[in-house]
């Protein structure tokens, strides 16, 4: 016999609930924790100028460092991002969408499962993207490109931290190019599907 105080649906409900909130907790922490990654990245690579530069010319075995530290920063950046997105599309709007009941046509929506709301934050992922590629590649392009000028004017091309550097930030902007790809396509579905609505 079961016990009539126990409503299987209300503890669904509330396990749902628990489940959702844990998420959402989960999304902000990382967001969190990769805005400040991109902070600690620009930090460092300010101090390292800085130094650099602290005779009026770049030191060009310094101003080498900052191409190879571009890739560890970015790798974390974009792991974070990666996980976030996971769990925002693949668990909250996947597994726990039908118990939130957000798919019925007549439930009231979150603001994050909002299709105008989707919209313009399709947008606004676009540009941050677009923005965390231009600080996590800009300063290591320059970076390559005075380290390069240096090394063939003493005919050191074949030093090795330059090409790991080139190696590592070609692989930043590799990845940063597809994650920006990858949110442009999300943001051009998201403008077909609230152009009709």
């Amino acid at each position: 016999m079961s016990n009539p105080t126990l409503n299987p649906k209300s503890h669904r409900t509330e396990l749902t609930l628990a489940f959702y909130n844990a998420a959402r907790a989960e999304i902000l922490q990382r967001l969190s924790l990769r805005e400040q990654t991109l902070l600690a990245w620009i930090t460092t690579a300010g101090v390292i100028v800085g130094i650099a530069l602290r005779n009026g010319t770049a030191d060009p075995t310094l101003v080498e460092v900052i191409p190879i530290l571009s890739l560890p920063f970015a790798a974390v950046i974009y792991r974070h991002d990666r996980i976030v997105s996971y769990i925002a599309t693949s668990y909250i709007k996947g597994e726990l969408s039908g118990f939130l009941r957000q798919s019925e046509a007549l439930s009231p929506r979150h603001w994050d499962n909002s299709r105008t709301v989707e919209h313009k934050m399709a947008l606004f992922q676009l540009v941050e993207v677009f923005i965390h590629l231009v600080f996590l590649i800009g300063l290591p392009v320059v970076c390559l490109g005075y380290t390069y000028w240096v090394l063939r004017n003493a005919h050191r091309l074949s030093a090795p931290l330059f090409w790991i550097g080139l190696a590592f930030t070609s692989a930043v902007l590799v990845v940063g190019v597809k994650k920006f790809l990858e949110r442009y396509r999300k943001y051009k579905k998201s403008k077909q599907r609230f152009s009709f609505d």
